[in-house]
C-alpha cells in the first residue's frame, strides 16, 4: 500500500505518524510526504516564520485521538490546559462561564504553539519506519491513473505512482488547482492580529473571549517552557483598525487592549505580531476515488469557533476509522466505492454544523448595527448560556470538540507508538 501525502506541515505530519500507526499491521506500507519547504533545524527562524506566532486551540476530542495514537505522553509538555472559558461583551451585562469541572473533564481545551507542536509531531512522524519525509518537494504534476495517481516531482526527481493521494497542502491548495477542483470563497470582512502578550503576574489557566463592536478580543494562556506570564492574544477587527493598533507604540498598543479586556494583573510587553485575512473557503469535492482532501486544503472557516485545527484532526480520525473498518471488511475496494462517499457525507455534516454555529455567531455579534435592541439581544445570546436548560451544555460539547468515539476501534487494533 503506497501513501502520498502532499503537505508535510501540522496537517500532513500528523496525518502521516496516524496512518503509519494506525496501519503498522498491515504488510508494506509506505507513506511519503512531500513538503515544499526545507527541513527545519533547530529553532529555525524561517521554520518559525511559516506560523507567525500563531497558536491553537486543540479540543478535548483532540486530545483523545493524540492518545489513540500514542502521540499524547510525548506532546502534553507543549500544551497549556484551560480549565476555565469566560465569555463577555464590552461594556455589556451579558456573560457565560464554562468550567471543565462542570463538564467533567480535565481541562475544555489547550493551548499550543503552533511552530511547536508542528515541528514536534514531524519528528515522531520521521521516526516511523513506514514514512518518509521529502523537504523543498517541488510538486510538478499530478494524474488519475488506474486505481491511483501517479505524481511527479522536480525536485526531488521523481515520478511515483501511489494507492492514495491525501492532500493537506492548504488553503491555497496546489493539488485542487491542478485537479480542478473548485470551492466556495468569500471574506468575512475581517482580519485577525495575532501575537503573544506579558502581564504583571502569573496567567491561570482560563481563557477569555471578549466581543467588541464588529470583532472580538481572544486571550489564550500560554505558559509552556516557563513563560508563566505569558498569554496569547488575537485580536479580531477591520484591516484599517488593526493595521493602526499594529503601527502604534507597545505602550499605546496595550493600553488599548486594556481598554477593551481588562484583566487583574497588567499587560507589560508584546510580541511580535501578524495580520491576517478572514476568508471562508469550502471545497466542493472533498474526495475522488484512490484522493482525500484534509485540514485546510478542505475547509477554512471563521476561527471564533477555535475549530480548524480540530475539523483537520476529525478529517485524519474519521478516515483512518473508516480504512480500518474496510479493510476489516476485507473489501478489495480500498480508497474507492462507496465508503469513500460516506466519510465525505460524514465530513461534510461536521463541517455544516460547525460553520452554522460561526454564522450564527458573526451574524450576533460581528455585524454592526445601529439598532440599540442589537446590544440587548448580545447580552441575552450570552446570558442565554447561564439560564436556557442544556444551552451551556451544548455551548461546552461543541467547545470540546463534541464525542471522543475514537479509541474502540483503534484500542482494538493496538495502535502504538514506535
Amino acid at each position: 500500500m503506497k501513501i502520498a501525502i502532499v503537505g508535510g506541515g501540522l496537517v500532513g505530519g500528523l496525518a502521516a505518524v496516524s496512518m503509519a500507526r494506525a496501519l503498522s499491521h498491515q504488510p508494506e506500507v509506505s507513506i511519503d510526504v512531500f513538503e515544499r519547504f526545507p527541513r527545519p533545524e533547530q529553532d529555525s527562524l524561517s521554520y518559525q516564520e511559516q506560523y507567525n506566532a500563531r497558536n491553537l486551540v486543540l479540543s478535548s476530542a483532540t486530545a483523545a485521538f493524540l492518545e489513540d495514537m500514542a502521540l499524547w505522553e510525548n506532546l502534553k509538555h507543549l500544551l497549556v490546559p484551560i480549565k476555565s472559558l469566560k465569555v463577555s461583551r464590552l461594556h455589556g451585562l451579558g456573560h457565560s462561564t464554562i468550567e471543565s469541572q462542570d463538564e467533567g473533564v480535565n481541562a475544555l481545551g489547550y493551548v499550543a504553539d503552533m511552530a511547536l507542536l508542528a515541528k514536534a509531531i514531524a519528528t515522531f512522524a520521521e521516526a516511523e519506519t513506514a514514512v518518509n519525509y521529502h523537504y523543498s518537494a517541488e510538486i510538478k504534476s499530478i494524474k488519475p491513473k488506474n486505481a491511483g495517481y501517479q505524481l511527479a516531482f522536480s525536485t526531488p526527481d521523481i515520478c511515483t505512482d501511489y494507492d492514495l493521494v491525501m492532500v493537506a497542502d492548504g488553503q491555497k491548495s496546489w493539488v485542487c488547482d491542478a485537479l480542478g477542483i473548485a470551492s466556495d470563497n468569500a471574506s468575512y470582512g475581517q482580519h485577525a492580529l495575532v501575537t503573544n502578550v506579558t502581564l504583571t503576574e502569573d496567567v491561570a489557566p482560563v481563557a477569555y473571549e471578549q466581543f467588541i463592536p464588529g470583532g472580538a478580543l481572544t486571550l489564550l494562556p500560554l505558559t509552556q517552557s516557563g513563560f508563566n506570564r505569558r498569554m496569547a492574544l488575537v485580536w479580531i477587527d477591520s484591516e484599517a483598525k488593526l493595521k493602526e493598533l499594529e503601527s502604534m507604540p507597545e505602550s499605546q498598543f496595550l493600553q488599548e487592549l486594556s481598554q477593551r479586556l481588562s484583566l487583574d494583573a497588567e499587560y507589560v510587553e508584546k510580541g511580535n505580531s501578524q495580520i491576517y485575512p478572514l476568508n471562508y473557503q469550502l471545497r466542493h469535492e472533498r474526495v475522488r476515488p484512490h484522493l482525500v482532501i484534509i485540514g485546510n486544503a478542505a475547509q477554512s472557516l471563521h476561527p471564533i469557533a477555535a475549530q480548524g485545527f480540530n475539523l483537520a484532526v476529525r478529517d485524519v480520525r474519521d478516515f483512518i476509522q473508516m480504512t480500518l473498518l474496510h479493510l476489516e471488511n476485507n473489501n478489495k475496494e480500498l480508497f474507492s466505492g462507496a465508503w469513500m462517499a460516506q466519510f465525505s457525507a460524514q465530513r461534510q455534516a461536521d463541517v455544516s454544523k460547525v460553520s452554522g454555529f460561526v454564522s450564527t455567531l458573526t451574524k450576533v455579534f460581528f455585524k454592526s448595527s445601529a439598532m440599540p435592541i442589537r446590544g440587548f439581544l448580545q447580552d441575552f445570546a450570552l446570558a442565554g448560556f447561564e439560564l436556557i436548560p442544556g444551552a451551556k451544555r451544548a455551548l461546552s460539547q461543541f467547545a470540546m470538540g463534541g464525542q471522543k468515539k475514537s479509541g474502540r476501534i483503534f484500542r482494538e487494533r493496538g495502535v502504538r507508538g514506535e
